[in-house]
């Protein structure tokens, strides 16, 4: 089997034409798909921890209202708080039966005790 001058020069020509290419072709879009990829898992990241800071913060959320709930049952009986079925996430407050007056009382004397020289 003779290998003649062309054969040899198609080698050195397919050589050539592929260290360019992977020089000025694959290697810079293998790097940046690489860097999309990094780009990509640090932002997943980024999403898990912020997902995980507004869980805490909702269930803090939640806490204070429980809290809140139950200093309103015990400081004041004659108000109750009621969750509708439709709306489960929203708090609605029902007066029963209640005077004015005793209500405005309540109030008042609920703001003295928080705000200071109020009288």
């Amino acid at each position: 089997m003779h290998i003649n001058a062309t054969f040899l020069v198609q080698i050195i020509n397919f050589l050539i034409t592929y260290h360019v290419l992977n020089i000025f072709l694959l290697k810079p879009v293998i790097t940046s798909l690489k860097e999309k990829k990094l780009k990509r898992k640090k932002l997943e990241q980024k999403i898990k921890i912020e997902e995980e800071a507004l869980r805490s913060l909702e269930k803090e959320k939640s806490d204070s209202i429980v809290i809140f709930q139950e200093h309103v049952k015990e400081t004041y009986p004659f108000v109750s708080l009621a969750i509708s079925e439709k709306l489960p996430e929203s708090k609605h407050v029902f007066i029963e039966k209640i005077d004015a007056n005793q209500l405005k009382q309540a109030v008042t004397q609920a703001l003295v005790k928080r705000v200071p020289n109020a009288y």
